[in-house]
């Protein structure tokens, strides 16, 4: 792992006993890929990077509906396959700066299904999705994550009329239905508008 001012590059080298059962699949999570988890400041406002053998990108976090700018590159050799990873630091969310702090948690997972094995550098216990024990990383320096930040919230809302509900962090449950009780104090005339 390393960055510039622009990107922060992350590589992996994944030996396979079985190169010629290697799968990318149609859809990313269905057969092997590398993972990396990037949550600036700890603040458990994280990005998700995915990335097939075949060269397949996933960005969780789809910030402005715009497309994103990650880039990689693959490659299959006969004990393994390599992935290079390029991820503009404008693609990774940014948390207001009150909430930013100088480590940065990550982690870097590997999902091999078709063999039922899932791996990853800071032990999450239960599944990838836990930030609060993704491993940290410290040293990036040079990076103005407030300006980022700013170009992440500029857009403005589609419908400016629309009642929008928005929360400042991410959470994960293991249990099979998680029900969210929204409360709205105050509300203005609600006629015709939907959630």
């Amino acid at each position: 792992i390393t960055y510039d001012r622009k990107y922060l590059y992350v590589a992996f080298v994944c030996y396979d006993s079985d190169i010629s059962g290697l799968k990318g699949g149609d859809r990313i999570f269905n057969g092997d890929c590398v993972e990396v988890f990037i949550d600036p400041g700890r603040s458990l406002e994280y990005t998700h990077v995915a990335v097939t053998p075949d060269g397949k990108i996933y960005l969780a976090w789809q910030q402005n509906d715009r497309k994103n700018s990650v880039r990689a590159a693959v490659k299959r050799f006969s004990d393994r396959w390599q992935a290079e990873i390029a991820i503009p630091f404008t693609d990774i969310k940014m948390p207001d700066a009150a909430a930013m702090k100088p480590d940065w948690g990550i982690n870097f997972c590997r999902a091999m299904p078709r063999k039922k094995e899932f791996s990853c550098w800071a032990p999450t216990l239960a599944e990838f999705h836990n930030p609060t024990r993704f491993g940290n990383m410290r040293g990036i320096r040079d990076i103005d994550t407030r300006k980022i930040r700013l170009v992440q919230n500029s857009k403005t809302a589609d419908c400016p009329d629309a009642l929008q509900v928005v929360t400042d962090r991410s959470f994960y449950d293991v249990q099979k239905q998680v029900t969210v009780c929204i409360e709205l104090k105050n509300p203005l005339d609600l006629k015709g508008k939907s959630l």
